[in-house]
């Protein structure tokens, strides 16, 4: 960074005579061109002073880490640009759950330039939105998460200095409603009927609870992941539903944690085994009308099942046994068997526990079922142990 004088001849308007003029300039960097030479770029001062005092300004930004290009781009513009820039990171459902929010940003902040968009300008939009009684706290908090991750990344292409979003919304943790699972007895009911549901419906009940599924990575078995000598199931993918695009497939879980492999019981590798034979007698029956689906669970024409077709399935049989039907799938095989585990198990199974369902670390474990940790639940796992007991012994009078 220098100060360079430079001299040059005008025309003086009252006298018509020639004068000399001088001005001062500040060269400064602000960043590389694509073939690896600085990008250099100055400006004018009438006086010395204001041009030191601009160049002491921007070797501060400099010391500090700031970016100093002066950059403009309309908002809406700039989130185009980051959707494209990111669409290959991030997940067609994470895109789907991002366009949600976005929606609501681009109609209240896409008008304006990205450099507009002040402290004042954003605490305003989080009012806005606590105004309307329909968004949750939670929700909000979203909000502000993706604005805060487009910020961030507008500073890393050099369009902002720093991040105007940074500290303006908290979320509310003591409105976070707690996921709710089924009691003792709602799990008695649901797993002592299940012998008497069609084998579609209790082999994949009986599947999510072994391997403490979430329904993407249930409807994204496949009947190869299964090691049926060492009674294992290999959890590896997942299927999505897309609005307006359909089911599709992700070969990989929720994060690289839950890529694993889960020991399950002997029962339900019988439950598999009766399935199997049926699916291979629905696809002979079918013909070349089979969807060719290579997944266990599919629909009765052979194509993917829709992820959301497990919480349909757990639906008609809570209310069909009369349990709680608030229970969501998610809370009533994933959290419910967490729980139950924790809450029957020593403290040096718990990283055995936590594992099985895939989560990062014990850590994640504990944060989440916490609760479930010395509960008050009794006698689960002896309970689970003889429906298993009963179930086998119908499978063998069958």
């Amino acid at each position: 960074m220098s100060i360079t004088v430079r001299t040059r001849e005008i025309i003086d308007k009252k006298t018509g005579k020639k004068k000399k003029k001088v001005s001062y300039e500040v060269a400064y960097r602000i960043g590389t061109k694509p073939n690896g030479a600085p990008e250099i770029k100055s400006k004018s001062f009438p006086k010395k002073t204001m041009a030191e005092k601009f160049e002491t300004q921007k070797k501060s930004e400099k010391f500090q880490g700031y970016i100093t290009e002066d950059k403009r781009i309309n908002f809406n513009k700039f989130i185009d640009e980051w959707q494209n820039d990111t669409k290959k990171i991030r997940k067609p459902k994470t895109q789907e759950n991002d366009n949600y929010l976005l929606n609501r940003i681009r109609k209240k902040l896409g008008n304006y330039d990205l450099k507009e968009l002040t402290p004042r300008t954003l605490k305003d939009f989080y009012n806005y939105l606590e105004s309307t009684t329909t968004l949750s706290n939670e929700t909000i908090y979203k909000h502000y998460k993706l604005i805060n991750l487009l910020m961030e990344y507008a500073i890393k292409m050099q369009y902002l200095h720093h991040n105007c979003n940074h500290g303006l919304y908290k979320q509310d943790t003591t409105q976070k409603k707690e996921v709710e699972i089924f009691t003792d007895q709602e799990v008695l009911i649901l797993t002592n009927n299940l012998v008497h549901e069609c084998i579609k419906y209790r082999a994949l009940i009986q599947v999510a609870m072994d391997i403490i599924g979430r329904r993407g990575e249930v409807t994204g078995l496949e009947w190869e992941d299964i090691d049926w000598e060492n009674r294992t199931i290999t959890v590896n993918k997942e299927t999505q539903y897309i609005t307006g695009i359909g089911t599709i497939e992700i070969n990989r879980t929720k994060t690289d944690s839950s890529n694993r492999v889960v020991e399950v019981q002997p029962e339900t590798i019988a439950v598999l085994k009766e399935f199997k034979e049926y699916q291979d007698q629905l696809k002979e029956k079918l013909g070349d009308n089979w969807g060719g689906s290579k997944k266990i669970f599919t629909t009765d024409d052979g194509k993917n099942m829709n992820p959301k077709t497990p919480y349909t399935i757990l639906k008609k049989l809570e209310k069909k046994y009369n349990i709680n039907t608030k229970v969501s799938f998610h809370g009533g095989i994933r959290h419910t068997t967490y729980s139950w585990l924790l809450s029957k198990s020593n403290v040096e199974d718990y990283t055995k526990i936590s594992k099985r369902g895939g989560h990062k670390d014990l850590s994640v474990t504990l944060r989440i079922y916490n609760h479930a940790i010395n509960s008050d639940n009794k006698n689960i796992l002896q309970a689970m142990k003889e429906m298993r007991n009963d179930f086998g012994i119908k499978l063998q009078n069958k």
